[in-house]
């Protein structure tokens, strides 16, 4: 493989989820919290991988789960792009779309990832995208077809929650849920400076950006599958899918097409 719900429900389940990962609530570590692996790759020089696996009762005691954040930096990709011959690929800065005032901001992209609970070395992956546009993919995890379902917290003492959802999708795929395009559920976008107080600015203003953001995601998620995270059966793969519903209509045709240039251009030029 080379490859207004949305924002109750995020408030929800906040207050949980921001144990599992590196959240924009607080970046620091407590001192009984794990260190993220951090996966990178040459091909990707403005990227990176921070990866932490969340407590096992969080969401779905019966598998593993990794959550964390694409970081990019936006001023070395911005060089890459002026010194790449990828002239069509998502690294390029002929389509890469922003608003002229990105120096020194870094976007972070959200995910959370669960291994099937059949058999994750065989079974499908796919990535869950959720529409609107602005819609959080959280809302299809937390209320859809996600490992776990959000209880009301009327029912817990006040107390945000889940409970195991036996209807998951995750019951014969991997699933991948991909906060995106930034700024949406818990991506965001801050300074590498972070004395400063002004407004970061936004860089994504079209579905075919989004895709850029998405495959470059994809492509380092799977170079370390079967490796650092995903352990499995080596460079042996399982079939990827796309899935998603409302305005992921858009984005899916989109990131595939995107997915497939990346594939070629990287082939071309391998050493770029």
């Amino acid at each position: 493989m080379r490859v207004n719900s949305c924002l109750s429900v995020l408030a929800l389940i906040g207050a949980a989820v921001t144990q599992a990962a590196q959240i924009p609530f607080s970046l620091t570590h407590t001192s009984s919290s794990p260190a993220p692996s951090i996966l990178s790759h040459p091909h990707l020089p403005a990227h990176s991988l921070r990866v932490v696996s969340p407590p096992s009762d969080l969401c779905d005691s019966t598998v593993k789960s990794y959550s964390g954040y694409l970081d990019v930096d936006v001023d070395r990709l911005s060089k890459h792009h002026s010194s790449s011959s990828q002239r069509s690929s998502a690294f390029s800065a002929l389509k890469h779309e922003k608003d002229g005032s990105t120096k020194g901001a870094i976007e972070h992209f959200y995910f959370w990832a669960f291994e099937s609970r059949n058999d994750p070395k065989t079974d499908p992956v796919v990535l869950w995208l959720n529409g609107g546009p602005g819609c959080s993919s959280f809302t299809g995890l937390l209320m859809e077809l996600g490992p776990c379902n959000a209880i009301d917290p009327s029912k817990r003492n006040g107390q945000p929650g889940t409970q195991r959802n036996p209807w998951a999708w995750n019951s014969n795929a991997t699933l991948i849920f991909l906060d995106q395009p930034v700024g949406v559920g818990y991506s965001y976008v801050d300074w590498a400076n972070k004395s400063r107080t002004d407004k970061p600015p936004r860089r994504v203003f079209s579905a075919e950006s989004a895709a850029q953001d998405a495959s470059a995601f994809l492509h380092l998620l799977s170079m370390h599958m079967g490796k650092e995270i995903f352990k499995g059966d080596g460079d042996k793969f399982p079939s990827f899918h796309i899935a998603g519903e409302s305005y992921a209509g858009r984005y899916i045709p989109l990131l595939a097409n995107q997915i497939l240039e990346d594939n070629q251009n990287i082939a071309k030029h391998p050493k770029t």
